[in-house]
């Protein structure tokens, strides 16, 4: 005995299938544009984290320099507004104790033109991210061997505050170039970083 198979001729219609690929490409593109914020506020947390590293990093590069015989009167971070970039870089020359004890009365630009400045590694900020310069923004934070003390330019002032300076803190604000996203990261001159 043959058994006769049945063909079952049901099946989607063409109007189903579109309002199945409508809703699918609705939920795909919020996907695809709520993991795109995502991915700026990651970008800029990572960001962050790196110039605090790298702030860190001067800090201790500082102490090292003291311990290693002084190789250079410091390490420091320097910020560039308007190439949305920062630099650890190490100035002078323990063989000039004069341009040691004188960098506390220089202004910026006089360090960065000085042949003893030497730029160790520079990064730049993502595309999408930038350096604001909000209320009492941070130009450069300088560590002297060997506490380290701390000197910050900031609002680009000529001179730098110290411990002894009422106003000693200072902030890097970074953000999403359409301003969705924020970091600050707060410095003091005891060289405290918080974030």
């Amino acid at each position: 005995m043959k058994k006769k198979l049945k063909i079952n001729n049901k099946g989607f219609t063409i109007v189903e299938l579109i309002v199945v690929f409508a809703i699918t490409t609705a939920l795909a593109s919020f996907l695809i544009i709520y993991n795109k914020a995502n991915n700026n506020q990651i970008l800029l947390s990572l960001e962050t984290a790196k110039l605090v590293d790298l702030i860190n990093k001067a800090k201790s590069l500082s102490i090292s320099t003291y311990t290693g015989k002084g190789l250079t009167c410091g390490y420091g971070i320097y910020i560039d507004y308007g190439t949305n970039n920062y630099t650890l870089f190490k100035y002078g020359s323990p063989a000039s104790s004069n341009e040691c004890n004188n960098i506390q009365s220089l202004n910026i630009n006089n360090i960065l033109t000085n042949q003893t400045y030497y730029e160790l590694e520079k990064n730049y900020l993502p595309q999408n991210h930038k350096f604001e310069q909000n209320n009492d923004f941070l130009n450069m934070i300088f560590f002297i061997p060997p506490d380290p003390r701390v000197l910050i330019w900031k609002n680009n002032n000529a001179l730098p505050k110290t411990e002894n300076d009422p106003d000693y803190e200072s902030n890097i604000y970074l953000s999403t170039k359409d301003n969705s996203f924020k970091k600050i990261i707060n410095l003091n001159v005891a060289g405290q970083i918080s974030f």
